[in-house]
């Protein structure tokens, strides 16, 4: 336990060191702060995080007619536990991406290569197809498809539709951007913190529109059970959300932009040390 407070303490030293904070005092009067950029991204970053924390609560407060409770938990739990499975199996092979959604993301935000886009946005729908085709196998003979490849439910609109799923990928992406940003000094594990994140999208948004997120989740359910309701919604939704969040966090969100990278900061508190 004191070895895990010292690297805390020396993290947050760090932290100190890359934002210029010497002492780490705060000046409770400092009106230089109005033109500061980074109080304005901060009171943004305030501003999106009560919004989506409404909209995930209240989405999941609201009742559909027919729908089981009890069974829509148990739906979230699987996907999210299944998420943070595979992120813990894969994470430090592929980076985890399990989601064309997050793969196109990653490219926006130039963690990955064109190339290495493409073959996992290959690898992932031939996943999702095959992992369709397992469940069909399986599954009791005349089980419906409608189970398995997400739809809109009555009374919900195409329009409404794609801004569920628009937004469940965006806040499920912008979770990934932080969380596995490689500035950021990391104490967990980020798969449970995605998986938990997967399993909130799904609380939040299984009864409006099966609560996808991920393009090849659908595809592999619709192309083994021959469903393309509404298949445009699945696609488009979820890249434009991740296209979306990736642009917030890379360019408006990320607090390290413009500051030291963490080696830098090392060596200028091994050089304090020294002093």
């Amino acid at each position: 336990m004191g070895l895990e407070a010292y690297f805390i303490h020396i993290s947050r030293k760090l932290e100190l060191i890359r934002y210029g904070v010497r002492d780490g005092k705060i000046n409770l009067l400092d009106t230089k702060e109005l033109k500061s950029y980074h109080l304005w991204r901060d009171c943004f970053a305030e501003f999106i995080a009560v919004l989506f924390y409404v909209f995930l609560g209240c989405m999941a407060t609201v009742h559909i007619e027919g729908e089981n409770s009890v069974y829509q938990i148990r739906i979230s739990l699987s996907f999210g536990l299944a998420m943070m499975a595979m992120i813990q199996i894969v994470g430090h092979v592929s980076g985890g991406h399990v989601n064309p959604a997050v793969t196109i993301a990653m490219l926006i935000s130039r963690n990955i290569s064109l190339l290495r886009t493409f073959f996992y946005f290959i690898a992932q729908i031939l996943g999702g197809i095959f992992g369709g085709l397992f469940v069909k196998i399986i599954i009791p003979s005349g089980s419906p498809g409608n189970a398995v490849v997400p739809m809109l439910s009555p009374g919900v609109s195409k329009l409404q539709g794609f801004c569920v799923e628009f937004f469940l990928t965006f806040i499920l992406v912008l979770v990934i951007m932080a969380t596995t940003d490689k500035n950021r000094p990391e104490f967990g594990s980020p798969g449970v913190i995605i998986g938990f994140a997967v399993a909130l999208g799904h609380l939040a948004g299984y009864h409006y529109t099966g609560a996808s997120m991920n393009p090849s989740r659908y595809f592999g359910g619709a192309v083994v059970f021959d469903s393309w309701e509404n298949h445009w919604i699945y696609w488009l939704a979820p890249i434009t959300g991740g296209v979306f969040s990736a642009l917030l966090y890379t360019y408006i969100l990320n607090p390290y932009r413009g500051l030291l990278k963490m080696e830098e900061a090392v060596a200028r508190l091994e050089g304090e040390s020294h002093v």
